[in-house]
């Protein structure tokens, strides 16, 4: 019996803090670690996987980091659902080593990183009413983030 069945992941925001000695592929690597370990740790999960926001950090080392991340997030997320529909269609649903049956799901991908931007639109300055500072959001700014997760995932749960 299952305790929980959808797990969100979001990430690599304290790595991005070292942008001069760490690589997008080893913030990355440390990521689909995760991914890979709460699906191995059951089959039924739903991952919900979560771009790493923007901020305020305007160094470009930084930001180009995080859009290389961002990209390897993406792109792991979308060769991951191609991957489990083409098996599906081949073999359907498969059974684990307890002999039930296993639903494999595709990952639900939340592109925080465009759906909640750090600057707001018409002034491009920091977006105070979801931004406190240069990292963190202010409560309405989470209670927008609970809610653009939600939406991704509300399909699934209701």
């Amino acid at each position: 019996n299952d305790i929980f069945n959808i797990i969100c992941i979001l990430g690599g925001t304290n790595d991005l803090s070292e942008y001069k000695s760490k690589q997008a592929i080893e913030i990355f690597n440390n990521l689909k670690y995760l991914y890979e370990m709460s699906i191995e740790s059951n089959p039924n999960i739903q991952l919900v996987v979560i771009s790493i926001p923007q901020s305020g950090v305007v160094v470009p080392q930084y930001m180009e980091l995080r859009t290389q991340v961002n990209i390897l997030i993406q792109d792991y997320v979308n060769k991951y659902n191609q991957k489990i529909d083409s098996n599906a269609s081949t073999t359907g649903s498969s059974d684990n080593s307890h002999g039930t049956t296993t639903s494999i799901k595709p990952m639900i991908y939340v592109d925080i990183e465009h759906l909640l931007p750090y600057n707001n639109i018409n002034t491009n300055t920091m977006d105070t009413t979801h931004w406190d500072d240069t990292l963190h959001m202010t409560p309405t700014g989470y209670d927008l983030f609970g809610r653009i997760v939600y939406e991704h995932i509300e399909a699934i749960i209701n």
